[in-house]
């Protein structure tokens, strides 16, 4: 008798919310960081698949990282994306959000308050190792609950 493969989704740390067409950039980042702590829709949505995967995945996640662009700015995913996570913080979830700005896109004013992360003037590695650090330091939140 075969068992089924334990098709349950692992909680990731991260939840890399982002345009099609930016794809290249981030898929770079993601992988940079591993598999087992990101989660990306290239990665972890199959054909038929339930479109709410990306809610259930939102709502799991510690942190969620926008990455902002013109592509994005058009992107009716991507906004949907980010009216999830701003509705998972107005009910008091614990996220972080991060933004990182790949062009000089100006940010949707919801989120124009908020810090960013400048990928076109600090580059993929120092990406990257902020990230790392934020899930270090929600990591570390956490832990003293």
């Amino acid at each position: 008798m075969k068992l089924k493969k334990n098709t349950h989704m692992k909680n990731k740390d991260f939840f890399f919310s982002h345009a099609e067409k930016d794809g290249e950039i981030v898929a770079k980042l993601a992988h940079n960081i591993g598999e087992d702590k990101v989660w990306l829709y290239e990665w972890e949505v199959k054909p038929g698949d339930s479109i709410f995967k990306f809610d259930k995945a939102i709502s799991k996640c510690r942190i969620f990282v926008l990455f902002w662009s013109q592509n994005a700015c058009r992107s009716k995913w991507v906004n949907e994306e980010i009216n999830q996570a701003r509705l998972r913080l107005l009910c008091g979830g614990r996220l972080r959000f991060v933004t990182i700005r790949l062009d000089g896109t100006p940010l949707p004013s919801g989120l124009a308050f908020r810090d960013y992360i400048d990928f076109a003037t600090k580059g993929l590695e120092y990406v990257g190792r902020r990230l790392e650090s934020i899930s270090v330091q929600c990591a570390d939140h956490s832990n003293l609950n």
